[in-house]
């Protein structure tokens, strides 16, 4: 009779991966990876602007026979820190504490001025009223100013660009579209309307 020995069971729980994905999360354009530190036991996860943390649907990696709770592949609400226990196929646990934190904000127009430098014609420099709100900005100039040879001076967050760029010459004799683009590929669109009064005849 020979005698047998039972298997020894992995004691494996570290977490290998952790995420958001896309196609889990329809508000996210592209995956974010966590940042995971085993020896702290913290994960750190971005997400771009405007990713509502309330339900969200994790996707993670475990080692074989491992258990993570709660569930990360069902929504789970992060506004706060959410801590997750591994479990080993013997039974050993370890804590992990993950932080989703959103990104601020990159596509805003933070100023958007005319310079007299830039434009000789200008009688001072002007600076455009923008509603960040609506995404739009508004600017009146004095009668019989030209609006068709405008040189705006455009400032955006480090890191991202607007189209027209900032120093290109654009005729505003109708509203034009500003795009501002983010270091992630995200844009937004801004509508920049610059008047000016017809002199009225002597």
């Amino acid at each position: 009779w020979g005698c047998s020995k039972d298997e020894p069971q992995s004691g494996e729980n570290r977490l290998l991966s952790f995420g958001f994905l896309p196609e889990d999360n329809s508000a996210l354009p592209f995956a974010c990876t966590g940042v995971i530190d085993d020896a702290s036991g913290q994960v750190a996860v971005s997400v771009p602007y405007g990713t509502p943390l309330t339900s969200l649907v994790a996707s993670a990696s475990l080692p074989p026979f491992a258990t993570m709770s709660p569930t990360p592949d069902i929504a789970n609400n992060y506004s706060s820190p959410l801590r997750f226990t591994m479990t080993a196929q013997n039974g050993a646990t370890r804590d992990y504490r993950v932080t989703v934190t959103v990104l601020p904000n990159l596509r805003v127009i933070q100023q958007f001025t005319l310079s007299k430098s830039r434009n000789p014609y200008l009688d001072r420099d002007y600076s455009v009223q923008i509603n960040q709100e609506q995404c739009t900005g508004t600017l009146a100039l004095p009668a019989g100013m030209p609006i068709d040879r405008v040189i705006p001076t455009i400032t955006v967050p480090q890191g991202s660009s607007v189209s027209p760029a900032s120093g290109s010459t654009v005729n505003f004799n109708a509203p034009v579209s500003f795009t501002v683009t983010d270091n992630s590929g995200l844009t937004q669109n801004y509508v920049i309307t610059i008047t000016s009064a017809a002199e009225t005849a002597t």
